[in-house]
């Protein structure tokens, strides 16, 4: 379902002309460090576009692999550099996504929870409004409240 969950971010999230580097340039969906998608998300962003541009995936193992992204999954076993990862990002048109109690609180846009036993999501506006991306009502309307701190 969190593949599926990235995949959709896409289509209800804005970003700013100079986050690509062509007209034609891809939305790339980001993984960074142990995937935990294997191909689930290949496969779901197959065939799909956002904003008229084709998805791609791509995986970064460590932080000095990472490359441009507009959705950045951080897997968990990137908690302990959760710090430095959000700071490296602070100016970057990013959509920071993971799954790790308190990403939101710490500064993270998107949080996945398990509430009853379903995958539920937390968005924290400000920390996406920060890199000039414009998230659709639609989304933050599915989206339970974040806790956190205001940048």
């Amino acid at each position: 379902m969190k593949a599926v969950f990235l995949v959709n971010f896409t289509k209800f999230v804005e970003w700013p002309p100079e986050a690509f580097s062509a007209p034609g340039s891809p939305v790339v969906i980001g993984v960074l460090g142990e995937d935990p998608f294997g191909a689930l998300l290949d496969q779901a962003a197959a065939g799909e576009t956002a904003g008229g541009r084709p998805l791609a995936v791509r995986r970064f193992r460590s932080l000095a692999a990472l490359e441009p992204c507009h959705v950045l999954f951080i897997a968990e076993s990137q908690e302990g550099r959760l710090a430095e990862i959000l700071h490296l990002l602070r100016a970057a048109p990013t959509l920071t996504v993971a799954d790790m109690d308190g990403f939101a609180a710490r500064g993270g846009a998107v949080q996945f929870r398990r509430e009853g036993g379903r995958l539920r999501f937390v968005i924290r506006p400000e920390a996406a409004e920060r890199v000039r991306l414009k998230v659709s009502s639609r989304l933050l309307g599915l989206a339970g409240a974040a806790p956190g701190r205001r940048p």
